[in-house]
């Protein structure tokens, strides 16, 4: 039967056509072709097999057909001693359950004739969902009136709700819920979609059971966009002291402190210390800051705010010795952490601003933490120690970050960590060429002979992108200013457009009579270690490719595809040949359909021309051959050399 149609304390009837219980439909009890029929007829998708694997007959798929899911969970214990001694099974039962429902997956449970397993895992589900006592007594005598005469004992649900009422909860709801949550260990999320598939509808304690569960995980944001609800119990319900941001559905029409609704956030007021995340870029019509500063603090902000006339931000360019180089800004532009200077509480408002947590969050030296962090060896935080506030060294002691601060990143190689960090563009090229450097070397290494050591095994021809990216022919173009403009060799941008901080990519800048040299920071990766034809230009195994896409003429007639490969990006797929597997069957060969007898009469005859490297003259060869081709089969084989000497000496001369 179905388990729709009985009233909740939702004020929601439970809805038809998701969840049905009964007997089993194999073995003892066989499905007849026309039950068969009709329980597809109405949807169901899912079965759960609640007998043991003999009871079963040892079936794997459902009577139904292979395309309806079938999960076999033994339920050996049930009612009230199941339900404490065998919470892992009653987990498991809930999970393929929610899991259908979520999926849009009718689902039909069952035992061997729908009574005590079945009746068990029952008055669960309808408990959860709010079916009131009177009416779990009720469906479960129902199973009275089965064709098979299963009388059903009252002590047996005795038992159940015997066992409930000891549980947390104001009502019996609450108390199926605890069971489900605390006891099975069912998160509120899951517990909050079954219910809101089944009913339309959740209950005010979900607020809270999602929100805490947020909490909990250390969550910074939750979205409850795809629950119905009141605003009271979300109001009810949201923190204090948090900023964990929610999202509600456009159709609620819910606002409220740090309530995200159509991508507006009326008021966002955030807590100095507490976690903080985006889950995406927002509009606030009114934002606030508040934090205390004696003396000095170090600032991040999501967004942008001016600063007070009693208070100064400056921003870390550069450490010369012991001393911070600090230029002074009148506005914190959103995620570019600044040090302020001040005494007093610091109060930053605005309004229609834009909110954001995503980002570089870097502003020259210093990078800023939304979340409390530890601090990494090698950087500096800023501390007070013996009264005196600065920027002290991490070592082995390495104390926390608070949120909305920020840390000053000392100056690495950027060489070092361009190559030698797993996330740098370049790191391909040491485990290729240099891979008994690889885990040798870091950001952190001093050992500069040991670097170049590595480095020098990259070959020359593999480096030259690297030094040919990163040479500019006008200096006019090349001017701090038009970082933002200048282009690699795929007419990409080189450097990020999004903030204006291109001058934090020079270190020092070093002036010759022919130009000007800018020691850079960070290493910008050329198209040729980024494209789809990276492999190519990198593994000994395709010097073939490389050298054809790559020739600026073949035959004499000038060719660009190179060009076409740098604009592809690694997040495309692209197949490149080997070199021992470079071989070309010509269609336009099989035109004439030469045969021969004594192939049979459905093999045609081709050619195939296979390329081979030469590595005397760093050019590939190519050698004809036939090439045997059957229709019937769609199977073919390369035969015997056609040309006695190859032919690339023609067209590659």
């Amino acid at each position: 039967r179905d388990l729709g149609g009985w009233n909740t304390a939702s004020g929601k009837p439970i809805k038809y056509g998701l969840i049905y219980r009964g007997a089993e439909w194999n073995c003892e009890y066989q499905l007849t072709p026309e039950g068969i029929a009709a329980c597809r007829q109405i949807g169901i998708k899912a079965e759960l097999d609640l007998r043991d694997s003999w009871e079963a007959g040892y079936i794997t798929t459902s009577p139904l057909g292979d395309d309806v899911v079938y999960k076999r969970i033994h339920n050996e214990d049930y009612y009230e001693s199941g339900m404490q001694n065998r919470k892992d099974l009653y987990k498991q039962d809930l999970e393929f359950v929610f899991d259908c429902v979520k999926n849009d997956k009718p689902i039909y449970f069952h035992c061997h004739i729908g009574a005590d397993r079945t009746g068990t895992l029952g008055v669960i589900l309808e408990g959860l969902l709010g079916v009131n006592m009177s009416d779990l007594y009720k469906d479960y005598e129902l199973t009275t009136f089965s064709y098979y005469e299963t009388h059903r004992y009252k002590e047996n649900i005795d038992g159940i709700l015997g066992y409930i009422s000891t549980l947390d909860g104001e009502t019996l709801t609450d108390k199926f819920y605890t069971y489900c949550h605390k006891e099975l260990g069912l998160s509120a999320k899951d517990i909050a979609d079954f219910r809101m598939k089944m009913l339309g509808v959740i209950y005010p304690a979900d607020i809270d059971n999602m929100v805490t569960e947020a909490l909990k995980s250390k969550a910074t944001s939750v979205d409850l966009s795809n629950y119905s609800f009141d605003a009271e119990a979300l109001a009810a319900g949201m923190p204090d002291g948090s900023n964990l941001l929610v999202t509600v559905s456009p159709e609620s029409d819910i606002t409220g402190t740090n309530i995200i609704n159509n991508g507006v956030c009326e008021s966002l007021i955030l807590t100095d210390g507490a976690d903080f995340g985006t889950p995406y870029a927002f509009t606030a019509k009114e934002a606030s800051y508040v934090t205390q500063v004696n003396s000095y603090r170090t600032l991040i902000l999501p967004f942008e705010a001016a600063v007070p006339a009693e208070f100064t931000a400056s921003k870390a360019v550069s450490i010369e010795g012991t001393t911070v180089n600090l230029v002074n800004v009148t506005t914190i532009s959103a995620n570019k952490p600044v040090l302020v200077k001040g005494d007093g509480v610091l109060v930053l408002t605005a309004t229609d601003v834009k909110v954001t947590s995503e980002g570089k969050l870097a502003n020259g030296m210093l990078r800023g933490v939304y979340q409390t962090t530890t601090a990494t060896e090698g950087s500096y935080v800023l501390q007070n120690q013996d009264n005196v506030v600065g920027f002290y060294h991490v070592g082995e002691v390495k104390p926390a970050i608070g949120a909305f601060r920020a840390y000053l990143n000392a100056p690495v190689s950027g060489v070092k960590v361009y190559f030698f960090n797993e996330e740098g563009g370049g790191h391909f090229l040491v485990k290729a060429y240099a891979p008994d450097y690889v885990g040798q070397i870091d950001e952190n290494t001093t050992d500069m002979e040991l670097v170049f050591k590595a480095l020098d095994q990259i070959p020359r021809q593999t480096i030259r992108a690297l030094l040919n990216n990163l040479m500019k022919e006008s200096f006019n173009s090349s001017v701090p200013s038009k970082f933002e403009t200048i282009k690699n060799s795929a007419q990409d941008a080189m450097f990020d457009a999004t903030g204006n901080y291109h001058c934090d990519y020079i270190k020092k800048v070093l002036l010759a009579s022919n130009g000007v040299i800018y020691v850079m920071n960070e290493v910008t990766t050329p198209a040729e270690y980024a494209a789809v034809s990276a492999p190519a230009y990198v593994e000994t195994d395709k010097r073939i490719f490389n050298w054809a896409v790559q020739s600026a003429t073949l035959g004499g007639v000038p060719t660009n595809y190179y060009a076409y490969l740098l604009a592809m990006s690694s997040r495309f797929s692209f197949f490149v040949p080997t070199d021992e597997e470079f071989l070309y069957i010509d269609p336009i060969s099989f035109k004439g359909k030469e045969t021969d007898a004594t192939l049979g009469e459905t093999t045609i005859i081709g050619r195939a021309f296979k390329y081979t490297w030469d590595g005397t003259k760093s050019v590939p060869k190519v050698a004809s051959y036939k090439y045997y081709y059957d229709l019937a089969t769609n199977q073919g084989t390369l035969g015997e050399l056609v040309s006695t000497e190859t032919i690339s000496e023609k067209i590659f001369s």
